[in-house]
């Protein structure tokens, strides 16, 4: 029971780290069976992590604070053709997904 929960955590662990780097969230504890992820629309991650196995399913609709949701241009007063972007943070919609931390090919072994 504690060598599979360290393996859960450790899966878990690299799931987040690929999630983070195409640019989602997973918003579950870490070890969990089932998998909360959370990416912006037009997101390729859901079907990335199909692709990879898992059994990644629609859940709803959220909303997420992001640091740089609006990026605004400004012309500096005296030139004109110098701007600068600047960027505000905002409330941006997000998709949810959940899934079990397993993948469709370790559930069937599990299985037999």
């Amino acid at each position: 029971m504690v060598e599979e929960t360290i393996d859960a955590k450790r899966r878990f662990a690299s799931l987040l780290e690929y999630v983070s780097a195409k640019g989602g969230w997973l918003t579950s504890v870490a070890g969990d069976r089932l998998v909360t992820l959370e990416t912006p629309p037009g997101s390729s991650l859901p079907d990335d992590l199909r692709k990879a196995g898992y059994d990644v399913v629609p859940d709803g609709e959220g909303q997420r604070i992001l640091p740089t949701a609006r990026t605004e241009t400004i012309l500096i007063e005296g030139s004109t053709r110098s701007t600068i972007a600047v960027t505000h943070a905002g409330i941006c919609k997000v998709l949810r997904y959940v899934f079990p931390l397993q993948r469709i090919a370790q559930q069937h072994q599990q299985q037999h």
